[in-house]
Formats: structure tokens, C-alpha cells, sequence
């Protein structure tokens, strides 16, 4: 309780939210409090300053400097990536092997991260026309299998989720996903090349009616 307004001193709004509709709740601190705050504050502002090496009154400029930067830097490493990209497939199309009649890419890879895996394996899929993808996918966190086939060759028996439950078997790994695009985990990353090695086979029986 206090007898006048002079006696809160120095203000300061801490935060502000909303308690229904129509309604905001605002929490706030006064006196010695809020100068603790203020200095505080004042010493984040000059450390940041020095970081950024700017003066205090252009850290706000100098931060979206950054930002606009960063924007500009990300766009070239998408670009750069997708150019990187389009080198690997055109030399994992290039080394394509003939297994009766169906192109096969069987492959390990270095991605960014699965998502990139599933990209790279849908531009295969494109540029190969009729065929199948299988690729061991390495990326910081893990090591992903990755099967697609084109529609043609659905309809002759050969599904992406019976090859890579297959092959991620033979890893000690399992698998599963649709005809056209499956996914597996790998159980022994030592035992993956092997695994790769076998996908013509495995193809093969496949589309003889084996598997």
C-alpha cells in the first residue's frame, strides 16, 4: 500500500499476458528492484555492443545486419546443396546397373539429414525413369536405408518396402513404408556395404517372383 504515486518510484513492466478475453495481465517492479533491472540491462546492452563491436545505440542495426546475412548465407548453402545434389545424381545414375530389364541404384551416401536422403532418392527416382533407388543415407545423427521405385516396376512385383525390409535385415535393422518409397534403420552400420552389395539380387528375385 502506498500514500501517493511518488512513493513507487522507478517503474518497470516485466511482462504482459493475456487472462481472457479482453483481459491482459501486467506484472511489473518498482524501486530498488527495478534500477537493479535497469543496470542490468544497460550492462547486457555494452556487452552485446562489444561482442558485435558497434556502439550501444547501433546493436539493434547491427543485429539485423547479421540476420540479412545470415538470410543471404543460408540461401546460398541451398543452393550450393542443390547443385551438389544434382552432381551425385548424375553419377549414381551414370553407375546404374541392367537387372532384368530395371535399372538399379544401390548406394551409401553422405546426407545433411534424412529429409535430405528422401530428396535426393525422389530425384533419382525421376531421372532414372524405370528403376530403383536404395540408399544408405550416413548423416551426423544416424545411418537411414531408403528404397523408391518407379510405378512401372510396382506392377511387376518390385515394391520399395519389401526391398528395404530386406535389405535392412541383412544389417540387422527393419523397415517398412509404401510400394513406391519405404524407409528402414540399420541394426550394424559395419554391415551395411555388404547389404548394399546384395540389392541386385535381391531385385532380381524379386522380379522373377522369388522374394
Amino acid at each position: 500500500h502506498v500514500r501517493h504515486t511518488g512513493e513507487i518510484g522507478l517503474f518497470r513492466i516485466v511482462s504482459e499476458t493475456g487472462t481472457g478475453a479482453g483481459v491482459r495481465r501486467i506484472e511489473a517492479i518498482t524501486g530498488r528492484e527495478a534500477y537493479r533491472l535497469a543496470v542490468h540491462q544497460e550492462e547486457v546492452i555494452h556487452k552485446a555492443a562489444e561482442a558485435l563491436r558497434t556502439p550501444p545505440d547501433m546493436v539493434l542495426h547491427r543485429i539485423e545486419q547479421l540476420l540479412a546475412e545470415n538470410r543471404e548465407l543460408e540461401r546460398l548453402l541451398e543452393r550450393a546443396r542443390r547443385q551438389g545434389a544434382s552432381d551425385v545424381v548424375g553419377r549414381l545414375v551414370e553407375g546404374a546397373t541392367a537387372v532384368d530389364g530395371a535399372r538399379v541404384v544401390a548406394e551409401q551416401v553422405e546426407v545433411a539429414d534424412q529429409d535430405e536422403l528422401r530428396t535426393l532418392g525422389d530425384q533419382l527416382r525421376d531421372r532414372l525413369e524405370s528403376g530403383i533407388v536404395v540408399l544408405a543415407g550416413r548423416s551426423p545423427d544416424r545411418t537411414g536405408l531408403l528404397a523408391v521405385v518407379t510405378d512401372d516396376l510396382i506392377g511387376r512385383g518390385l515394391r520399395a518396402d519389401r526391398v528395404i525390409r530386406k535389405v535392412a535385415e541383412l544389417t540387422g535393422g527393419s523397415g517398412g513404408g509404401r510400394p513406391h518409397m519405404a524407409q528402414g534403420g540399420v541394426g550394424d552400420p559395419a554391415l551395411v556395404a555388404d547389404a548394399m552389395r546384395q540389392v541386385p539380387a535381391i531385385v532380381r528375385a524379386l522380379l522373377e517372383g522369388e522374394g
